[in-house]
C-alpha cells in the first residue's frame, strides 16, 4: 500500500504546515 503512504505523508506535510 505506497498509495495510502504517499496520501498520509502528503496530509501530515500539509498538516504540519499549516500549524
Amino acid at each position: 500500500m505506497e498509495l495510502h503512504d504517499k496520501v498520509i505523508g502528503e496530509f501530515i506535510h500539509r498538516y504540519h504546515f499549516h500549524i
